[in-house]
């Protein structure tokens, strides 16, 4: 039978329905659909807590102003889909990385490095900007020590963390690692991955974001390619199991081919996000 999880996960991991487990999210003033599923991960899971990594804007050069533009906006879209699908609970890196506690754990990481970790840690970090070093994966590091310290068993995640997430098996972290399927960004003759909370992970296609007009939703449905749609297709049903509304089984979906496979994703999606987020704030999104 299948799981509301499977949905969403890349593979099926022992223990994950009631450990307590979180998913780091950068805030953004464009918020894209496939937050919706990050989202969802609250009603999948019985202790997940979304992780609003707004200090790492810090890091990446952001000022005051635009960090609290993009934490206020995807604020408003998550108090949204709140009101929609129910709460997923969550807190904010700016609560605990200034405290004594994280700093203490922040330098015991750094002492627990050495120089081959340390070539490991820059290469995660875009070439462009290397010459920056090792600050992001070195917090990104201590979140991760500092939380598993404080109960949270689970680190959930895109599959491109998987580099991150290597590193720190290495080093012995007590934290267990899970992974999303695939997102896909749209309108590409072949698939190709992006980030889902990040705006700015697009490869050479197109991203629905949660301030898209209808229109320009069903456009952008409409274009493929084909892992998209059931990627989109399977968001759509979660949604619709979670609402209570008509949703297809994974087997059901990996049946579906061609023009049928995106007309039951352009369906499930409008009948389970766009229209009853619509309903709730329709000045506001979509």
């Amino acid at each position: 039978m299948t799981s509301k999880s499977d949905y969403l996960m890349s593979e099926q991991y022992d223990g994950i329905e009631k450990e307590k487990s979180f998913l780091g999210i950068i805030p953004s003033s464009e918020v894209p659909i496939d937050v919706v599923g990050i989202h969802l991960l609250g009603n999948v899971f019985d202790d997940f807590q979304l992780l609003i990594a707004d200090e790492f804007l810090k890091i990446n050069g952001y000022n005051e102003y635009d960090m609290s533009d993009a934490r206020t906006e995807l604020e408003l879209h998550l108090h949204l889909l709140d009101m929609v699908y129910g709460p997923c609970p969550r807190f904010f890196c700016s609560r605990f990385m200034d405290s004594d506690e994280y700093l203490e754990v922040f330098g015991e990481v750094v002492v627990s490095l050495d120089k081959k970790t340390k070539e490991m840690l820059l290469e995660t970090v875009p070439e462009k900007h290397r010459e920056k070093g090792i600050k992001y994966p070195l917090n990104e590091l201590a979140c991760v020590k500092y939380l598993s310290e404080r109960g949270f068993g689970f680190k959930i995640g895109p599959g491109k963390e998987r580099a991150y997430d290597r590193i720190m098996e290495g080093l012995g972290f007590d934290m267990k690692f899970a992974y999303l399927r695939p997102c896909y960004t749209l309108g590409t003759k072949e698939p190709e991955t992006v980030i889902p909370y990040s705006p700015h992970s697009r490869g050479s296609g197109q991203r629905i974001f949660l301030s898209d007009s209808k229109n320009t939703v069903k456009s952008k449905l409409l274009i493929g390619p084909e892992e998209a749609d059931r990627y989109f297709c399977r968001l759509g049903s979660l949604a619709g199991i979670i609402l209570g509304n008509s949703y297809l089984d994974l087997e059901e979906i990996e049946s579906l081919y061609g023009k049928r496979l995106k007309r039951k994703t352009v369906k499930l999606v409008f009948e389970n996000i766009v229209e009853p987020v619509q309903l709730k704030y329709p000045d506001l999104i979509i």
